[in-house]
Formats: structure tokens, C-alpha cells, sequence
């Protein structure tokens, strides 16, 4: 996927979260950030196996 498909996509996106109805957004705003705290546990453990190795 070339990087103007993937912006595309990214802006397509955001035009659906932002149509949402208010009390859904909530739920995706949290869901996005355990993604995002998922992938900070993921990024500290890989640098902890890498630095041990």
C-alpha cells in the first residue's frame, strides 16, 4: 500500500469516526487507546529482549 493509500484511507476513516453518533465515540476513543498502550508494552518489551540478548 502506497503512502497516498494509506492517507487516503486514514482521512476515510476519520470522516466515519467523526459521522459517528456522540455516544459511540467514547467507546472508540478507548479502543484506540488500549491499541495504543498495547503497542507501548509491546515496543518495552522487545527493547527489554533486545538489551538482554
Amino acid at each position: 500500500m502506497s503512502k497516498e493509500e494509506k492517507e487516503k484511507l486514514i482521512e476515510q476513516i476519520a470522516e466515519q469516526i467523526v459521522a459517528l453518533p456522540e455516544e459511540s465515540k467514547p467507546f472508540i476513543t478507548g479502543y484506540m487507546v488500549g491499541k495504543e498502550e498495547e503497542r507501548q508494552k509491546w515496543k518495552k518489551q522487545e527493547s527489554g529482549t533486545n538489551s538482554a540478548a
